[in-house]
């Protein structure tokens, strides 16, 4: 047996114990939090069931949401919770492109409308933030000394401490996100919680929707039909259905309804084919060269066997503070570029600086998350593990390569087929190369130095032939974790009249069709240089003001 296949069932043997060990520690923790916390299990807003409701044959509005995330709120209730609106350029780009009412100046209101900012520091800047929105933004109530080590270590390389949402995106900055009183502050609980007893809203959860319905002769979007429990239901719209279920999910519900691409639909069968459109097309995502960590010799970052501890966990149940109050995800974040670009006003790499690295748990969550394989973690990480350190996820925020969704076959059930194509375009891999030296830059710093820092030594088993960090090196270590961050977008895109690639017209109207409106994340043109969870509430709550005004007069209002 080979050294590294003895490695690899050693990993697989610890981390299968490490998980029933950790099974149990979950279990306990878990009772803990259901009778110390029992705000956290809240179950507002609930099914129209337990609430003694009938489903209704029809509804003015019918929205059709869920997404990857599979719950209400979607994949807010399991992102990073980052709050990154994007750059000034970004919304320009997509209004000067022929999306009327889409430059920043125009979106702003949106973001604000929608924040409840707690940060002093935001506060105070009323031209960017606002408060007495439903979502909430604030900071979360731990910081690990990493987090200000690495924030020192970039005012050391000569960058501004910023706010990313604020005048000027380039540069470090602490994270702020959709946190409330230390916890996730998801879309269901942000917008849905407060309208949860009103009459005019049904819920209907654990529901799969099957298909729209869309009369061929008149275009018009009448129907939504779905399961549930075992039944089939057929709901009528009279008013509009807004599709709201992602970058994947819409696409794939209006190509499994007839809206698509015809030469795609024709094969898969799916009939009538009442839009040919671009349905699919466009996909777009962030990523970045996963696994580079760095080590540190001062316990400064988040390890669980130092942080599960009856201190921490009393600390978490009863003062809501300590280490089990922090993100796992980016406690620090730069907008910066790479030798390839000097413009300071639209940085193309977002630098997620994590002090929670892939050692933390011995391989229980993180590498399932990461999609590692046994042989991987074992080359990489066994010999470090639970060590200290810090991971700088340099991330491509313009990429240009493309990618589409297309249907499995006629089965609403069946996930879509997701082509991602990632580095397909050379110029994504000779950024994201280059990109990626930024940890090595930050670990050189003296700030860091003063801990210790240096890059784990183990390279990555299919590269280990080459110079560890070379060019060739990195290229490879790319090819072999190509990390993406699910921040899928474009499969709707929106797009002018002269535009044969565009899905939704600026009003987000799904061309062709009528009373059909797409309002998330698959509507973005080109990504934003941000995570997609905030832009992604923009463009709702603007979908919102645009429903509005087509169907209330101010008649309506005043009488």
């Amino acid at each position: 047996m080979s050294g590294a296949a003895r490695g690899a069932g050693f990993t697989a043997r610890r981390i299968f114990i490490t998980a029933q060990l950790g099974l149990v520690t979950a279990a306990v923790f878990e009772l803990a939090v259901r009778h110390l916390r029992p705000d956290l299990y809240a179950q507002r807003p609930r099914d129209l069931a337990d609430l003694g409701r009938r489903l209704a044959p029809e509804y003015d509005f019918v929205v059709v949401g869920g997404g990857s995330g599979r719950a209400l709120g979607g994949t807010s209730l399991l992102n990073g919770m980052l709050y990154v609106r994007g750059n000034r350029r970004d919304y320009d780009g997509w209004a000067a492109a022929g999306n009327a009412g889409w430059s920043y100046d125009e979106v702003l209101p949106y973001f604000k409308k929608s924040e409840d900012a707690r940060p002093a520091r935001l506060r105070a800047d009323a031209r960017h933030h606002a408060t007495g929105g439903y979502l909430t933004v604030d900071e979360y109530r731990y910081r690990t000394p990493m987090a200000d080590a690495l924030l020192d270590a970039g005012r050391e390389l000569g960058y501004d401490v910023v706010d990313y949402n604020g005048e000027t995106q380039y540069g470090f900055a602490r994270f702020a996100g959709t946190v409330r009183d230390g916890f996730r502050c998801s879309t269901a609980k942000a917008f849905l919680e407060p309208a949860a007893d009103r009459p005019n809203l049904d819920i209907s959860m654990h529901s799969l929707v099957e298909r729209l319905l869309v009369d061929p002769q008149s275009k018009n979007a009448t129907h939504v039909v779905f399961t549930k429990g075992g039944r089939r239901y057929t709901v009528r719209a009279t008013k509009e259905i807004v599709v709201s279920a992602g970058a994947v999910n819409s696409p794939k519900l209006l190509m499994l309804s007839g809206i698509g691409p015809k030469e795609h639909l024709d094969e898969i069968g799916i009939s009538p084919v009442v839009a040919d459109l671009r349905v699919g097309d466009n996909l777009q995502d962030h990523i970045a060269l996963g696994g580079l960590l760095y080590l540190v010799e001062f316990p400064v970052s988040l390890v669980v066997p130092r942080q599960l501890n009856t201190k921490n966990i009393f600390d978490f149940l009863v003062r809501n503070e300590g280490p089990l109050m922090t993100t796992g995800i980016a406690e620090t974040l730069a907008f910066v570029n790479t030798e390839y670009s000097n413009d300071t006003s639209y940085p193309e790499v977002a630098l997620y600086l994590s002090a929670v690295p892939e050692t933390v748990d011995g391989g229980v969550y993180v590498k399932g998350l990461l999609g590692l394989s046994d042989e991987f973690y074992s080359a990489v990480y066994e010999p470090v593990l639970y060590r200290d350190g810090f991971t700088a996820l340099a991330t491509l925020m313009h990429p240009k390569s493309r990618g589409t969704v297309r249907l499995r076959d006629a089965d609403p059930s069946s996930p879509p087929r997701i082509f991602p194509n990632y580095l397909a375009h050379p110029d994504d891999v000779r950024t994201l190369v280059e990109a990626a030296k930024f940890g090595g830059r930050l670990s050189a710093t003296e700030t860091m130095q003063k801990l210790g820092s240096h890059l784990n030594p183990y390279p990555f088993p299919a590269c280990k032939h080459l110079k560890l960090m070379s060019d060739e090196y990195l290229e490879c270590a790319l090819r072999q974790h190509t990390m993406s961050l699910w921040h899928f977008g474009g499969t709707c895109k929106m797009g002018p009249d002269s535009d044969p690639a565009a899905v939704v017209d600026p009003q987000l109207r799904v061309r062709g069709v009528n009373g059909l409106r797409v309002a998330d994340s698959s509507v973005l043109p080109v990504l934003p240089t941000a995570n997609t969870n905030a832009p992604t509430i923009m463009v709702a709550e603007k979908a919102s003001d645009m429903i509005r005004d087509h169907w209330i007069t101010p008649g309506d209002l005043f009488g």
